[in-house]
């Protein structure tokens, strides 16, 4: 049942004098006769060998397993870092038997080396930046993140990210992973909560970072802080719903024009006195919708209303709607 909780990738028996007497897979370039019977201890560097067999020791003493990472002689002697697992596995012929589970972590560690290198250009960007791991936990937290969330680098580190910061997605988690998974890349807008308990709105974007293999490792967050945008928005949208409620019920017409006189809005009144949809207006100029002959006498007034002076006038226009004039 223990071996269901480890990721089962290469693993070996070893005795209580360390050799090894069952193996899954033999090391390239060697056989089973030249693998079996020899400590375990060889293919470990020198400096991590009393790592091993304090893992050992306390595995025997505790009878639970027991995790530890070491530096390993890997093919052509290239070094590798494998996580291990001991677990103490059965006595046979009165020796005590140890199933030792092992898992390359080399290009994991590479890639933790590199985003070291990368945190000090990283650290510049005002912008949030953090890294996690498949298992959604934190491995980088920037200074730009610091100060948006309050949460420290080392506070952070560790935690799952969207537990930590409370984060409200526009559809299911799983969804938008499947999303950044098959294309790499995601950009949204999400809510989180700070650590003083603010909430803010901040526009994010996802990207997938891989091995050489292309098997995902970590997902690389960028956050910009819009919620003062946001208020900004909602406050126009507001104010122009409001405006447009005016306006509708206003009994006269009401249109917004360019500088060069073209239609950019018109209230609906003006389907009732020229009989055409207000959309239809737009990008037509003012001359072609009132006629030549009342365009010109109101030109002068539009040219000063252009420079800044508020102008009133009275006209008379020829309505489609029966001729009338008004």
């Amino acid at each position: 049942y223990q071996l269901k909780r480890e990721i089962v990738k290469h693993f070996f028996l070893i005795d209580d004098q360390f050799q090894i007497t069952f193996i899954n897979r033999i090391p390239e370039g060697l056989t089973e006769a030249d693998v079996l019977g020899t400590s375990c201890l060889e293919y470990v560097q020198e400096a991590h060998h009393d790592t091993v067999k304090a893992a050992v020791q306390k595995a025997q003493q505790t009878g639970h397993s027991v995790r530890y990472t070491v530096e390993a002689r890997g093919p052509i002697d290239a070094i590798v870092w494998y996580s291990s697992v001991v677990i103490p596995f059965h006595v046979n012929e009165g020796r005590q038997q140890y199933l030792i589970v092992t898992d390359d972590i080399t290009e994991r560690l590479n890639q933790e080396v590199m985003l070291r290198q990368q945190s000090g250009l990283l650290d510049l960007a005002h912008d949030a930046i953090l890294v996690r791991d498949l298992s959604e936990r934190i491995v980088f937290w920037n200074k730009g993140a610091e100060e948006l969330y309050g949460w420290t680098a080392s506070e952070a580190k560790g935690q799952v990210t969207h537990t930590l910061l409370q984060t409200r997605f526009p559809k299911p988690l799983g969804e938008l992973m499947e999303e950044t998974y098959q294309p790499g890349r995601w950009e949204g807008d999400l809510t989180h909560i700070r650590k003083d308990g603010g909430v803010i709105k901040v526009a994010s974007r996802w990207a997938m970072q891989r091995d050489d293999r292309g098997d995902p490792l970590y997902v690389m967050e960028i956050n910009r802080d819009i919620t003062d945008r946001q208020r900004v928005l909602a406050a126009l949208q507001e104010r122009e719903s409001n405006l447009d409620l005016v306006v509708r019920n206003f009994p006269g017409m009401v249109a917004r024009l360019d500088y060069d006189l073209c239609y950019r809005y018109a209230s609906p009144n003006y389907e009732k006195w020229f009989g055409m949809a207000p959309a239809s207006l737009l990008g037509r100029t003012m001359a072609d919708v009132i006629g030549p002959q009342a365009y010109a006498r109101a030109e002068p007034f539009l040219k000063r209303a252009l420079a800044g002076e508020q102008v009133s006038l009275e006209n008379k226009v020829v309505v489609p709607a029966g001729k009338r004039e008004w």
